[in-house]
């Protein structure tokens, strides 16, 4: 097994299941941007596919990184491991940057380091680590990040109710909603069905 599996391994399972379900939802939409594959250098969307399942498995590694690395006393504790909590997505990139030679087809390695580092950065400006807007957020994160938000609303392993997939539409699609792009928002409009059919799949 190597470094980077094992350090996969010792995330909380609701972490690493968390990261399964966000591949999936974010591979559901990013079928539905045609420009996608050709952009990161693919053929078509099935290596695309593959990539992103790699990449969101391992989106959310940089949370290993906690308060056990502060010193004691130098900061507010609340506030460092806040602030550690904001910089996780930097911290991810360079776990995989140092570690993913071992483990990743060199073709994926561009996905992967997009999907670490901007899954959180939103259209609007308000996300982190760098406060991106617009189209400076790379597609594929976009859609990772809509699929987190997504997953946070709507995954209860004791209840799917049908309602809540509604009012998930409604958040995403009305027009006051900033976090998301026009082009965000029409690939989670055409997957929709295949979205919630995929939770209702998990119950």
């Amino acid at each position: 097994m190597n470094v980077l599996h094992r350090l996969y391994e010792q995330l909380p399972e609701e972490i690493r299941l968390r990261s399964t379900r966000i591949g999936e939802v974010t591979k559901l939409m990013a079928a539905y941007a045609n420009q996608l594959p050709a952009q990161y250098g693919f053929e078509n969307m099935k290596q695309l596919a593959l990539a992103t399942l790699e990449g969101c498995k391992y989106h959310d590694i940089g949370l290993l990184i906690n308060h056990t690395l502060l010193i004691p006393g130098s900061h507010d504790t609340r506030y460092t491991l806040g602030e550690i909590f904001d910089q996780h997505p930097i911290y991810s990139k360079k776990i995989v940057d140092f570690l993913g030679d071992e483990v990743f087809d060199k073709e994926n390695v561009q996905v992967i380091q997009d999907l670490c580092l901007y899954h959180h950065e939103k259209y609007d400006g308000s996300g982190y680590p760098y406060g991106l807007e617009k189209n400076e957020i790379p597609l594929l994160s976009a859609l990772c990040g809509m699929a987190f938000d997504i997953d946070q609303r709507i995954y209860n392993p004791d209840k799917n109710n049908i309602n809540i997939f509604h009012e998930i539409t409604d958040m995403i699609t009305r027009k006051t909603t900033d976090w998301y792009s026009p082009t965000a928002k029409s690939c989670f409009i055409k997957a929709k069905n295949e979205i919630f059919e995929y939770y209702l799949s998990l119950s």
